[in-house]
């Protein structure tokens, strides 16, 4: 491996402990329904964990690489929707080995967001209830930040331990760690609603969707760099490349590369919307779609290959550290495919199948358990053998994306008006 990716630097993830890996899938053909050829002569490379300049702990894989931390803030085991600007959805920590309630913490609405976790322990969760709250690791509310409308979609905490919250009252809020306002954007007539969780990039710019059809970049004091015009609403995305790349697909059904200049690096329609959360991996940039078919594309905007299915991809995509793609169709089915894009398992949530409606990304722990939630109310944690560890009944439908705490502890937000916290 060579240049930024496997050069990039991720201390915080050493002094976490939470270095999440991110997937990397080689690429050939179309593969209808799953049946998929071998690819191994694009498995080249192997794994290993090295020291880079000063000392800062790297890690470089022939899967993945790890997460680009740059931008979050330090030793936070899950700063993000997704854990890091790549969206990986992945932690080198071991989550929580049995279903054991900890503690659940009342909000006044449905919880849809997730979870984030703070350096400190801090977890930082929306609801439809209109506030941000910010709960100890016991389970004690320490504050709770009131909007004007619902917060569906997870907070993003910054280097300096900026809270960046997208609400349903138009505005992005800046808080402080002590719940007070920095700043909200736009600061004058709103522009449409928040159409996306807000991505962040080394140097720290924001980018974040609105409903005017515009990519926004914003300085870490709220000030607005750039606007792009997508055409079409963001309903994937953003994540952000090692070099600053924006992926975001649109409602115009077009999935998209723009540069931190604004300017628009390459563009592919896909024929319907993409969905869910891309992910950005070591060759390639892996995203659903409502056409049925999962892609991944290289860094040029070709397509390596697709992966076919009778239902829908609505739901974010996640990649385990060893370079497994999870994702969650439609039909109500997780997936597994393997590195050589085989399908390795699938295991079914429960829930009816349905067209229409997504979930929450899955969490990805050290040992390839994935932590997902099902709209039954039903979080399970599944072993990387496709095998149910366990399962967690809430009392409402989940579609929030569980976070991995640096304990292992499972956070995640319910239909039912609650937050968890699942084990260790």
């Amino acid at each position: 491996m060579s240049g930024a990716w496997s050069r990039q630097r991720v201390g915080a993830c050493a002094a976490s402990l939470a270095l999440a890996g991110c997937a990397l899938i080689g690429g050939i053909e179309h593969a209808e329904l799953g049946d998929i050829d071998s690819a191994s002569d694009a498995m080249a490379g192997d794994s290993s964990t090295t020291q880079g300049d000063g000392g800062a702990l790297e890690a470089t894989s022939g899967h993945g690489v790890g997460c680009v931390e740059l931008g979050v803030e330090p030793g936070a085991p899950w700063p993000m929707p997704g854990r890091c600007p790549t969206s990986s959805g992945a932690s080198q920590v071991r989550g929580a080995a049995v279903a054991v309630k900890r503690w659940e913490v009342s909000t006044g609405g449905p919880v849809r967001a997730s979870p984030v976790v703070a350096g400190d322990g801090t977890i930082y969760v929306g609801s439809d209830d209109g506030k941000l709250y910010a709960i100890d690791p016991s389970g004690n509310v320490r504050w709770a930040h009131p909007t004007q409308g619902p917060i569906s979609r997870g907070a993003t905490i910054g280097a300096d331990g900026t809270i960046y919250v997208p609400a349903g009252d138009k505005h992005l809020y800046a808080l402080k760690p002590s719940g007070s306002l920095r700043w909200t954007f736009p600061d004058g007539p709103t522009i449409g609603h928040v159409e996306s969780i807000v991505g962040v990039a080394s140097d720290g710019t924001l980018y974040v969707a609105y409903a005017d059809n515009k990519l926004y970049a914003l300085s870490p004091d709220g000030k607005e760099r750039w606007a792009f015009g997508t055409g079409g609403a963001v309903r994937s995305g953003p994540a952000v490349d090692a070099d600053g790349t924006l992926y975001v697909g649109t409602s115009d059904n077009v999935f998209r590369a723009v540069g931190p200049n604004g300017i628009e690096r390459w563009s592919h329609p896909m024929g319907e919307v993409p969905s869910g959360s891309p992910v950005v991996a070591k060759d390639g940039v892996y995203v659903g779609s409502s056409n049925y078919d999962l892609y991944k594309f290289d860094r040029t905007g070709n397509v390596a290959w697709r992966f076919g299915n009778s239902y829908p991809w609505r739901s974010p995509l996640s990649a385990g550290i060893d370079g497994t793609i999870f994702a969650v169709s439609n039909e109500d089915l997780l997936y597994a495919i393997e590195p050589d894009r085989s399908r390795k398992w699938t295991f079914d949530l429960g829930s009816p199948s349905s067209f229409l409606l997504g979930r929450g990304k899955p969490a990805i722990d050290v040992d390839g358990t994935a932590f997902i939630g099902s709209r039954t109310g039903t979080l399970f944690a599944v072993a990387a053998n496709g095998a149910k560890r366990w399962e967690f009944q809430t009392g409402g439908a989940i579609f929030s994306s569980p976070a991995i705490g640096a304990d292992g502890t499972i956070y995640v937000g319910s239909d039912d008006g609650k937050v968890y916290a699942v084990g260790p």
